[in-house]
């Protein structure tokens, strides 16, 4: 049964119900006018009480990092941080504001305890005066603080960490250095009475973080508004054509920004130029050919709903979050679901290339590395899981597949094994999984590599390469590879990271390629390279793209976002940490 906003906010009514009972039954006798003792008192009682002695009641009210909680306290003596003198300081006002506003940032502000914090915080009727009842009050006062600490650590930690873990949807998470430590964040933050700020200093640094976050602005008013007409289905349509879809098509491209403007008389129902360079310009951004006709794919992206597109553009800001927060002065990214690589120096795009990618049941991984050397008419060991399931059903079906392709055999991958006459070995008795051969294809312009390899260290084995067939890249969605990533440019590549290596021009590439000699060359600056996974983003221009999500994973990230966060949540040192009920009050 799915879980709905009431019975969330009864679920998290019930939690805080149940950690204000233990707070004041763990309230210690304390001087009214002692206030920060008597609080302190309390926060210290709920913190170091061992949890099998905690009401049972208590429990359910889950804290992000209990432990980091409790080390934090504890180094400063158990003294509260936001409240003093029967008041809240205007440092946990600030951080309520920010919590409020946690859904810029593409997160659910419920995480944070909002509701919670915002009833304590609202008035007297709410924090009562110490005197009336010091027990009662010093307890609501340390829940208060406990929240308050909890909420700013969590809310820290989601954005320099992302709030679900990356492994379980296709990502890693690759810390190009130190990520900032959110206990460190919240000393700075209490020492420079700057909340605000600090917490700003941990989203993403990246132009293309912040672009994203505007995006989700725009669409989240465009669904406040009522959303955007949906075209109906029907046959497609040219330019010049008539129809009574045509106003609905043009109402739908000004609303999206690619038609500027309606024209004089709003254009009755003819499909003319300016609508057909509109419905281009869509097309472009989705990842369509740009034709100017309504197809039927073209029809299918217009008519996604805004509350799609709104979660779509949150998982891509969640992957942000993942990303490395320096990705280098000198940078190479492949965006694999827009099948395309691109350099980028200094901020600016120097080269640009089609790709081709991964399947869908060998997808290309996602994560940051270092090109550092190339290979020059690469010899192909071939990986056993394509031999198994690409090679040797060929090779049983056409005994002269592997003179053919100049591939020869082994007796095993072990280092020495003698090589083997394919004609002597009776290919059809061979079941995949009992193929133990090695398979190694030669360099030569029929090698499945190419004529170029570029190499970064991973521990999934892919990398960049040419490739023998440039047909590929003439296709609008090239998922074909079993997880390496073939280049529409190799040679323009190589001749682009080369450019600090003596010698290495183009013209020379060209002459060592002709030659057929297979040869490694090691950069001399080593160049960071980032495999992404945008399905969503904002370029330099200003212009939002969207793309299919090739290997569907934004429906399930998307879910778990809008899930409340679990206990134990918080990443120490890039690893998601699920410490159950160690987690818990």
């Amino acid at each position: 049964m799915g879980t709905t906003p009431q019975t969330t906010r009864v679920g998290r009514f019930c939690a805080a119900a149940a950690l204000l009972a233990f707070l004041l039954a763990a309230s210690p006798a304390a001087a009214a006018d002692d206030f920060g003792a008597g609080v302190a008192g309390c926060i210290r009682a709920v913190l170091t009480r061992p949890h099998k002695s905690r009401p049972a009641a208590s429990r359910p009210g889950a804290l992000f990092d209990a432990e980091r909680l409790t080390a934090f306290y504890a180094g400063r003596r158990y003294r509260p941080l936001w409240v003093a003198d029967s008041r809240v300081l205007p440092s946990a006002r600030e951080l309520l504001e920010c919590i409020r506003r946690a859904d810029r940032e593409g997160l659910d502000p419920a995480d944070y305890h909002l509701d919670d914090l915002a009833g304590l915080m609202r008035g007297p009727e709410s924090v009562r005066n110490p005197a009336a009842d010091p027990p009662a009050d010093f307890g609501r006062w340390a829940r208060l603080d406990l929240l308050l600490t909890d909420a700013f650590l969590g809310y820290a930690a989601h954005l320099t960490r992302g709030r679900i873990n990356p492994r379980r949807f296709g990502g890693r998470r690759t810390a190009s250095g130190p990520l900032p430590d959110p206990a460190t964040a919240l000393r700075t933050a209490l020492d420079s009475g700057d909340v605000a700020g600090t917490l700003r200093s941990l989203a993403p640094p990246h132009a293309g973080y912040r672009r994203l976050k505007t995006a989700l602005q725009r669409y989240r008013r465009i669904a406040a508004d009522g959303g955007r007409p949906r075209i109906p289905d029907g046959e497609m349509l040219f330019p010049g054509d008539s129809s009574p879809r045509i106003p609905l098509l043009r109402q739908r491209l000004l609303a999206s920004g690619d038609l500027d403007s309606l024209p004089t008389g709003d254009g009755g129902n003819r499909f003319n130029e300016a609508l057909a360079r509109a419905l281009a310009r869509f097309q472009r951004r989705h990842g369509l050919p740009a034709t100017g006709t309504l197809d039927a794919p073209t029809l299918a992206e217009l008519n996604v709903p805004v509350a799609a597109r709104i979660h779509c553009i949150e998982t891509n800001l969640e992957r942000w979050r993942w990303a490395p927060r320096d990705l280098g002065r000198r940078h190479v990214e492949v965006n694999v679901p827009d099948f395309t690589l691109r350099v980028v120096e200094d901020g600016r795009t120097v080269l640009g290339m089609r790709v081709a990618v991964g399947k869908p049941r060998s997808p290309t991984p996602v994560f940051s590395s270092r090109i550092t050397y190339l290979v020059i008419n690469p010899t192909w060991n071939i990986p056993p899981r394509i031999a198994r399931e690409d090679v040797l059903p060929r090779v049983q079906a056409d005994p002269d597949y592997l003179a053919d392709r100049r591939i020869h055999v082994f007796a095993s991958w072990r280092s020495g094994a003698p090589e083997i006459d394919p004609r002597t070995i009776d290919w059809n008795a061979i079941r995949p999984a009992r193929l133990t051969y090695k398979l190694q294809q030669e360099p030569g312009p029929l090698n499945e590599l190419g004529r170029l390899k570029f190499m970064f260290p991973n521990r999934d084995a892919v990398y960049l390469h040419d490739t023998p067939d440039h047909s590929q890249f003439l296709r609008a969605r090239r998922d074909l590879s079993s997880g390496c990533i073939r280049l529409e440019k190799p040679v323009e590549l190589a001749a682009r990271l080369l450019r600090d290596n003596r010698g290495w021009s183009r013209a020379h590439i060209e002459a060592t390629i002709e030659n057929g000699r297979e040869m490694v060359v090691g950069l001399k600056r080593p160049i960071a390279i980032h495999l992404f996974y945008w399905t969503a983003w904002v370029d330099a221009g200003g212009i939002l793209h969207f793309r299919k999500d090739i290997y569907g994973r934004d429906g399930a990230m998307a879910r778990a976002l809008h899930r409340p966060a679990p206990a134990g949540t918080v990443t120490t040192a890039g690893r998601d940490r699920h410490r159950g009920a160690r987690s818990r009050f």
